[in-house]
């Protein structure tokens, strides 16, 4: 789940940012540092990596998501685990801290690579679960799940992060998920799209906040036997959204496209494409321009991205009965 990255600041396209993970050392994979490196001119040129923490010791680092912001820099977020190392002194080396906590940090770059004033978000965050985060019409919503696994979301407004709030208890009894929240914003409205699982059955749920995130509203929670995961979501107009996720299907898994609106209908789905099972630990990915739909997932554990290019079709003439 944790990819390099490359995205560009609001300001100048021409100004890049890559992050990537990077260790150090071959015993335990998960000592890793979290590296940013900057491109003034489209990525010819990148200047010399940096941490946007600034402890020394390498730990569970990872799992960044970048949202611009208005004044042209980018709001970095990432999972910090300098809390569960402690250093040995004066020798370098240094031992897990059993009492140690996972933690979310964020702060602002700019394109020089300046680093303003860092945040602890919350240390009650479900261990290397993946997150996401949105702007909205007021600042930014982040959606996580947090250490009892329950959807969360703290809002980023004129420099302040809000404290955490719980959107939904969900019954879903397990010590750890890489299950992602999906979270999308048009305007002042917020979709969180989420998956769990009660009673044995995956459930697919849907709030919405009219707000830009103060207040959500359960939408849809509804049992889907062979939901798998991978949910993304993205408006396609005020009133109504489109859903991508995996669902199982025997010695296969498919890839469903779902269009629903506000009140919980599900208008239309369509099976997309059938994958292999491999494809089962991949995150489809939905994006909306002005006027297409655009699906990249990873179609096995190997390195390789397929783009859904071939179907890009026009919002309006794949829903054009609704």
């Amino acid at each position: 789940m944790d990819a390099p990255q490359l995205i560009a600041f609001p300001n100048d396209r021409k100004n890049l940012l890559a992050s990537w993970l990077e260790s150090n050392n071959s015993r335990n994979i998960y000592d890793h540092h979290l590296l940013f490196s900057l491109s003034k001119n489209e990525s010819k040129q990148w200047k010399s990596p940096f941490m946007p923490y600034e402890g020394e010791i390498p730990s569970f680092y990872g799992l960044a998501r970048f949202v611009p912001l208005e004044n042209g820099r980018l709001l970095a977020i990432w999972m910090d685990g300098r809390d569960t190392k402690k250093e040995i002194e004066d020798t370098g080396r240094y031992f897990p801290k059993m009492d140690g906590k996972m933690a979310i940090y964020a702060r602002e770059i700019d394109d020089k690579g300046n680093k303003y004033d860092e945040h602890l978000l919350t240390t009650e965050m479900m261990p290397l679960c993946p997150f996401d985060a949105v702007n909205t019409s007021k600042g930014t919503v982040l959606a996580y799940r947090n250490a009892q696994n329950n959807l969360t979301i703290q809002r980023y407004e004129k420099e302040t992060w809000t404290t955490p709030e719980i959107v939904k208890k969900d019954k879903w009894a397990t010590r750890a998920t890489i299950e992602v929240p999906a979270v999308a914003a048009l305007d002042n409205q917020v979709a969180l799209a989420w998956l769990t699982k009660s009673d044995g059955q995956a459930v697919f749920q849907l709030a919405h906040s009219e707000d830009a995130g103060e207040v959500f509203k359960m939408v849809l929670s509804q049992q889907k036997e062979q939901l798998h995961g991978g949910i993304d979501i993205v408006w396609i107009n005020s009133k109504q959204l489109c859903a991508v996720w995996l669902e199982k299907r025997e010695n296969q898994v498919v890839l469903v496209l779902t269009h629903l609106d506000l009140s919980g209908n599900i208008l239309r789905q369509e099976e997309l494409v059938k994958l292999p099972m491999s494809a089962t630990q991949s995150k489809p990915i939905l994006v909306k321009n002005e006027e297409e739909l655009l699906i990249a997932w990873k179609p096995t554990t190997q390195t390789q991205t397929l783009v859904f290019e071939q179907k890009s079709t026009p919002v309006e003439a794949i829903f054009s009965e609704n």
